[in-house]
């Protein structure tokens, strides 16, 4: 049986690509992206869920509205605990 490297490699990207969440992720303070992070997501927003592949061991997607980083607003997140 003879398996190329790169026939590996390509596998085990693959997998890792499957193992992470995907959720939005923003801040509605974000001064790049101006009001696509609200309260309620409606169908004109430009932002896309993304891999949460940076929190080790993300289980959930939170959505945090009200008082946080000495503001108001609402914050979109990764978490691997349940909130």
């Amino acid at each position: 049986m003879n398996i190329s490297l790169s026939s590996i490699l390509l596998l085990l990207g693959y997998l890792r690509s499957v193992a992470c969440i995907t959720c939005y992720q923003c801040n509605s303070t974000d001064l790049q992206d101006p009001f696509q992070c609200q309260e309620f997501l409606g169908d004109d927003i430009d932002i896309q869920p993304t891999p949460c592949d940076e929190v080790y061991g993300a289980a959930y997607c939170i959505k945090h509205t009200g008082r946080f980083e000495g503001g108001v607003g609402t914050r979109r997140y990764c978490s691997s605990v349940e909130q």
